[in-house]
């Protein structure tokens, strides 16, 4: 005699429509349905971006050390890890540096090139996603 069901493993980029009906000996009722779509979605969230600044020191012709603080939130799960992404001063495009975990906020970016003036950022994840960047 149970009157609730709960649904699992639902995709969080999907609507879903529900239609419920009763069975007993006689047969199957008519199906009600939700009046709209649903669309679920997980109790976590992404955290939030890296805490400023994002200090660059130790510079060398061909390295810098970088360093951060945590996010204030981390969505409600844990981090997992921090994303470092490089791009020269001359392009648009961000590439992957490396990765820590996240329990170390600091990384060496590697392979610079002497003379060359590179914009860095750094990105928390946890199992919902990527925060936005800090700059």
């Amino acid at each position: 005699d149970e009157t609730e069901y709960e649904a699992v493993d639902l995709n969080e980029t999907i609507d879903y429509l529900f239609r419920v009906s009763a069975k007993n000996k006689h047969g199957v009722s008519s199906p009600l349905e939700t009046e709209s779509t649903v669309k679920p979605k997980s109790k976590f969230d992404v955290p939030g971006k890296p805490r400023g600044p994002l200090e660059v020191s130790n510079v060398t012709e061909n390295s810098a050390d970088l360093q951060w603080k945590a996010p204030d939130s981390d969505g409600g799960s844990p981090l997992t890890s921090y994303i470092i992404e490089v791009r020269p001063d001359s392009r648009s495009t961000w590439t992957k540096a490396g990765s820590v975990d996240a329990q170390t906020t600091n990384f060496t970016a590697p392979d610079l090139r002497e003379g060359t003036e590179y914009h860095f950022r750094v990105i928390a994840v946890n199992e919902e996603g990527q925060s936005a960047p800090l700059e």
